[in-house]
């Protein structure tokens, strides 16, 4: 049979993992937020080449227009 204080240590110890893999979920939650900002940033270049491209399409297409 477990004694009172046995069981005391065995609650510790169990909140003490509990509490350490809350920390480890923690951190690789900020793992992902930093990996996901990276993919952003990635595609940031993507996303101001096609508006560059856009804005060309529209002034490309408004010459001829303007010409008449």
């Amino acid at each position: 049979m477990i004694s009172a204080g046995e069981s005391l240590i065995l609650i510790h110890e169990t909140f003490l993992l509990v509490s350490e893999s809350l920390i480890l979920v923690d951190e690789l939650l900020i793992f992902v937020g930093e990996f996901l900002i990276l993919i952003h940033q990635a595609f940031l270049p993507v996303d101001e080449s096609l508006i560059l491209v856009d804005e060309l399409l529209i002034l490309v297409h408004e010459v001829p227009r303007l010409a008449h």
